[in-house]
């Protein structure tokens, strides 16, 4: 893969909206989008392992920034 795709799937995991269900509108809703969020960063994660194995320069850092997780 090219820097373009990485850039193209980073892009996909930072425009994700976490969606809060109104009936979750209370106590859980903190937990809820902390557990969410958290989904997102171990997707991004191990999509820099397969991508890590694709291409040995694969600057696992930078992709994550680019996804806004951190």
């Amino acid at each position: 893969m090219t820097k373009k795709d990485y850039e193209k799937f980073a892009r996909v995991i930072e425009g994700q909206t976490i969606v809060v269900e109104p009936i979750i509108y209370s106590q859980q809703k903190d937990a809820y989008l902390a557990g969410a969020r958290q989904q997102v960063k171990f997707i991004a994660e191990a999509m820099c392992s397969i991508f890590a194995a694709d291409n040995p320069r694969f600057d696992r850092k930078r992709f994550i920034e680019a996804c806004g997780i951190e």
